[in-house]
Formats: C-alpha cells, structure tokens, sequence
C-alpha cells in the first residue's frame, strides 16, 4: 500500500512529452531535469515491483529515475495529434487512451469488480473527467486499457464533479470514493462494493476557502506523531486557481 505519494512538477509545455535532462530553459516554466509525459502527474499507482504514473504512460523503478512505457508513447502520439488537430484525432483518442483528467488507479485485489481474467487482479481507472463517470480498466498492467461498457453509477451527481479519490477501506470491506463537487465548494463521499456501483454516504463543506472551486480532493490517515494507535484523518483540497486547503478530524468509514 503506497500512501502519500508526493511529485513535485513545474507545469511545462504541453507537446513536451519524452523523458529529457536538458530542455529549452528559455520556455517559462519548463523544468530542465523533471519528468513530466504529459498533463497533471496523476494515475499514480505501484504494482509488480514499479511505480507508475499518468495511467501507466511512465514507469520507476525507484521513484526518481522514470522512463516512457510503450503505452505511454502511443498516449503522447495520440494527444499530439489531438493537440494539432490531426486526422481523426478525437476519435482515435476516446476508445484507445485515458484521459489527461485527474483521478485514482486501484488495484482490485479481490477482483470485486469482475473485470479481472485468470486470477489477475485488474487495474481500476476512475477519472469521472468532465462528467464522462468512466471507468477503464485493464488485465496486463497498463499496457493495454479497456473502457467499461457502462458508466459508474453516481448518485446525487447533479452540478460540476470530478477527479475523485478512492482507496480500499478494510474496516468495513468496501471502496471509498471521496469527490469535490467544485461550483459549491463540497466535498462528497460514496462506498461501493465492486467500484461500479456507488452509495451516496455523506458531504462535507462548505467550510474554509470558498472562494475558489475545490477539485483533485486527497483523503487519507496520518498517525500523531507517530502514533498508530492515534490516528487523524487529512481532507486535502486543491482550491483552483493555485490554491489548497486541508482539514484534519475523524472518519468512521
């Protein structure tokens, strides 16, 4: 279980996509060191030894020293073609690659979902980018993606959502969906036994910073000061534009 995954990335030039050491430090903001293939630094998960991030396009071995995967390649090739307006490219783009939104890679140990084949545990996309409610799943680690034939079924799902967080609460044997609803500034929160299915379960906010719209919400437990058996919850919020906020209290699944 990896929790707290931090990256720190200056965001750069959208048709830079390879692994490079030096770059054009003229361009604002480009980073002449990090690796960045594309978009927010989100999809994170850890599996079979390596790290991975956006969706399976990068891979680490040790969390510094990142590569492009084969996937990931073809990702890039797909978004630039998007990018300038290359034949087709939309349409190339929806049934072949994931989007470029924020969310959560799970691994479905149990295959709760059913969407796992010969006793592999699936990989579970959930972005919920722009409304889509998407769910991409795939069998051979992140080479190849597939997406479900049915969206996720979101109760009270009215207004602008997306980016949602979710994690394996063993407590009570379910997932937790967590999701910023951004126009009213409320962070909602759902459980599911199988990831496609969703139970509305309760809403925080509007609390703190309400100027701004709260989205890519990150939910997770901290010990105090070490403490195990003390344990806080944090509600971390990014506030666009540039922006965040956290809340620290108590959660009983």
């Amino acid at each position: 279980l990896i929790r707290g995954l931090i990256l720190v990335m200056l965001t750069g030039n959208l048709s830079v996509y390879s692994q490079v050491t030096t770059t054009d430090s003229s361009e604002e903001y480009n980073p002449e060191y990090h690796f960045y293939p594309s978009f927010d630094p989100t999809g994170l998960f850890y599996y079979g030894g390596r790290y991975f991030l956006n969706w399976g396009a990068g891979a680490s071995k040790d969390f510094v020293y990142w590569k492009m995967t084969p996937y990931g390649l073809e990702r890039s090739k797909l978004f630039g073609r998007l990018r300038t307006g290359g034949p087709a490219a939309s349409s190339q783009l929806k049934p072949q690659v994931l989007s470029g939104m924020s969310g959560t890679v799970v691994i479905d140990w149990n295959n709760s979902s059913g969407l796992g084949k010969n006793g592999t545990p699936p990989l579970i996309a959930l972005q919920m980018d722009w409304q889509r409610q998407s769910i991409v799943y795939s069998n051979d680690t992140a080479r190849t993606w597939i997406r479900y034939d049915k969206p996720a079924v979101i109760p009270v799902s009215k207004g602008i959502y997306r980016d949602p967080k979710v994690f394996w609460y063993e407590p009570d044997k379910k997932w937790i969906m967590v999701m910023g609803w951004s126009e009213i500034q409320e962070v909602k929160f759902y459980s599911s036994v199988n990831l496609l299915d969703w139970e509305y379960m309760s809403k925080f906010g509007p609390w703190g910073a309400v100027a701004g719209q709260w989205e890519c919400v990150d939910f997770f437990p901290l010990a105090v000061d070490g403490d195990t058996s003390d344990i806080k919850w944090v509600l971390a919020i990014s506030l666009q534009p540039r922006n965040a906020e956290y809340f620290i209290g108590a959660f009983d699944g």
